[in-house]
């Protein structure tokens, strides 16, 4: 499905129309002989117009299409052939701002045709209240015979639907949500109350927040996105009997939070890369705490805060800087009890890696 813009009133209008008004004779929604604009013959005119409002539907991601159904004109009537081979040229805005344009079109001869004629991201627009597309009329010139203009029968614009909210409350034996969309520009919201709540196959793009609130007995979230966007948050509270997260983000950029009381909490295969200005924070009361596979390096603090019967972390970081505080020492060098110098380290001047024994 898609949303159509059409046109609500003139901005700039130095040609000529049909109807009672410039915009008002290119709103229609099929082609008319008998309603339309266009630019004088050997002249370039040109027609703007204000296009729908959908501030309170804003757009989703996705590929915005122009679509002018236009015409050959001779002497203010259209279509007409013959004569010289006048073009023109269409231009979208936001407001000043130009967002897309395409220029030198060939109009057609004698039928009124649909032309697709310029596409934009959405992405491009912010306020959906003041879109424009503006039609530049060039006309053919030579003798009087062969001058011929161009005539526009209805302008719109087809651009995806609104961005909403996934909102999923439910009470149920089991719920399950699999294959999300590729792209989600609003937030992803789920409580559940069931026996066995599944995400599977997350999408790859997310540009707002990712909620789970769940009271099951069991939930687990797999493959979730490559990328979590800047200023984005992924945040799961469950009480559950067990609760799952695999194949997390190849990259983070903002916080992972996850707070849950469960009888077995698992976090496997955690980030490559956890970017400078993240946590990873973990809050837990289970009867077993697992995290497994953390990334390379780190960079930021990893916090992990549990009251369990078991807590494991498994293949830890490969490179974890301490600077090494003052109290006792060895070859010479301060370090606290129960600290040692890891075999194989180099020594620095100025900081050791040490490890607990």
């Amino acid at each position: 499905m898609a949303q159509l813009m059409r046109p609500i009133s003139t901005i700039t209008d130095t040609g000529n129309f049909t109807g009672a008004t410039a915009h008002g004779s290119v709103d229609g929604t099929a082609p008319d002989t008998g309603d339309y604009w266009n630019g004088d013959d050997n002249q370039n005119d040109t027609l703007e117009v204000l296009l729908t409002d959908l501030s309170a539907s804003a757009p989703g991601s996705g590929t915005c299409t122009v679509s002018i159904y236009e015409a050959e004109s001779d002497t203010g009537v259209a279509p007409a052939s013959g004569g010289g081979s006048p073009s023109y040229d269409v231009e979208v805005y936001e407001g000043a701002s130009l967002v897309a344009s395409r220029a030198g079109i060939t109009a057609t001869e004698s039928t009124f045709t649909l032309d697709n004629v310029l596409t934009f991201s959405s992405a491009s627009v912010t306020d959906w209240s003041d879109v424009r597309v503006r039609f530049n009329s060039s006309g053919a010139g030579g003798s009087p015979a062969n001058r011929r203009g161009v005539a526009v029968s209805y302008i719109d614009v087809s651009v995806p639907d609104a961005a909403v909210d996934v909102d999923v409350q439910a009470n149920t034996e089991a719920l399950t949500l699999s294959t999300l969309q590729a792209t989600v520009t609003r937030n992803i919201n789920v409580e559940a109350s069931t026996e066995a709540l599944t995400l599977t196959a997350l999408q790859a793009d997310i540009a707002n927040d990712v909620v789970i609130q769940a009271n099951t007995e069991a939930i687990t979230l797999t493959t979730l996105q490559a990328t979590v966007s800047n200023f984005i948050n992924v945040n799961v509270e469950a009480n559950t009997e067990s609760l799952t997260l695999t194949t997390l983000p190849a990259t983070i950029t903002k916080d992972i939070n996850v707070e849950a009381n469960t009888e077995t909490l698992t976090l496997t295969t955690l980030p490559a890369t956890v970017s400078i200005g993240v946590n990873v924070d973990v809050q837990a009361n289970t009867e077993t705490l697992t995290l497994t596979t953390l990334p390379a390096t780190i960079n930021r603090d990893i916090n992990v805060q549990a009251n369990t019967e078991a807590l494991t972390l498994t293949a830890l970081s490969a490179n974890v800087e301490v600077p090494l505080p003052a109290g006792g020492s060895i070859e010479g060098v301060p370090y606290p009890s129960g600290w040692v110098k890891r075999p194989g380290f180099a020594r620095e001047r100025s900081r050791r890696r040490y490890t607990v024994q």
